[in-house]
């Protein structure tokens, strides 16, 4: 079966007021004086350093958020993770900035923390949607299948054309062995996103699985056949080896 995690970083901050950055009232101070001032007001915030207030008083929290994003795009996930915590030192209710340093974390290896800052993200905003996908794709790794539909229905609710959601909902569905609501699924992502050949792929498995034989075949072979015609060989094989294994 084919997973499709596809989580990006948010590259924009919502707007909202920010606290004036503190380098617009004091200005000219001298390095030293800046990372004692830093260190002073570290004090008593655990795990924030003098160098980070003074990168707070510096810079205002979209051009640090940026940096972020720029961070995470590039692999620097530590860095992303400091600098979005920066950000949320200044504004703790940001639900993008949450999100952000969950994916960094995720990319880190650090699941629970991941987790923890996507749930921090859905309870400032319910309505913003790729907390729950990739919440939903963690719990799913974790065989928490249930967790997973549940997060993906969320997403599903409030955007009904997340065609994302309802492929990775598929998933957790075939992975519970629950294969007719598995090619419901299935079925919407193609209505939604016609060329996703990964979906007619996954599909033709469940029909496998649901003893519907002659449509698992023609899934099959058609989804060979489009990974051929878009010069994945390599998904084309995978396919053809697929069907010989299930005797098709």
């Amino acid at each position: 079966m084919k997973v499709d995690l596809g989580n990006h970083f948010c590259p924009n901050l919502s707007q909202k007021k920010f606290p004036l950055p503190l380098a617009s009232l004091l200005v000219n101070i001298p390095l030293a004086l800046a990372i004692a001032l830093g260190t002073n007001l570290a004090l008593g915030r655990p795990g924030v350093t003098g160098e980070m207030v003074v990168l707070e008083s510096a810079m205002a929290p979209e051009a640090i958020f940026a940096r972020g994003v720029k961070a995470g795009e590039a692999g620097n996930y530590a860095e992303a993770v400091e600098l979005f915590s920066a950000v949320l030192n200044l504004s703790p209710d940001s639900p993008e900035t949450h999100y952000n340093r969950g994916l960094a974390w995720e990319r880190l290896g650090n699941v629970d923390q991941a987790i923890a800052d996507y749930g921090r993200s859905i309870a400032l905003d319910r309505y913003y949607i790729p907390p729950y996908i990739n919440r939903g794709n963690l719990y799913s790794q974790q065989q928490d299948h249930y967790g997973a539909i549940e997060d993906f229905t969320q997403a599903i609710t409030y955007d009904p054309n997340r065609y994302k959601a309802y492929y990775n909902r598929a998933n957790s569905y075939f992975q519970l062995g629950q294969y007719a609501q598995a090619i419901a699924d299935y079925n919407r992502v193609l209505v939604l996103r016609p060329d996703y050949i990964n979906a007619i792929y996954n599909r033709g498995l469940a029909h496998f699985q649901a003893g519907q034989l002659d449509n698992s075949r023609q899934d099959l072979l058609f989804s060979a056949q489009a990974y051929l015609n878009r010069g994945d060989r390599r998904s084309y094989l995978e396919a053809l080896d697929q069907m010989s294994e299930l005797g098709l």
